[in-house]
């Protein structure tokens, strides 16, 4: 798999104000996870596509998310 860069702006520039938490390890699973999906696509494997999707993308995205919304929550107005 041939690697992509990442932009990811000025979110860097925040992260250290966060308390310790595992965002950049979710966004680098996630990032992971759709280069590999790219890859697959590029390469017209449709069933490949679906398996990682599933097994892949799916769940980074879950842990990327749900960790975010933990990490974010006390600075959320609502």
């Amino acid at each position: 798999m041939k690697e992509r860069a990442i932009y990811y702006g000025k979110a860097n520039t925040y992260h250290e104000e966060l308390p310790a938490n595992r965002i950049e390890i979710y966004t680098d699973t996630l990032v992971r996870s759709f280069a590999a999906l790219i890859t697959a696509y590029e390469q017209q494997q449709t069933s490949k596509i679906l398996e990682i999707l599933q097994f892949n993308v799916l769940p980074a995205y879950k842990n990327w998310r749900m960790e975010l919304r933990k990490q974010l929550q006390p600075y959320i107005i609502s």
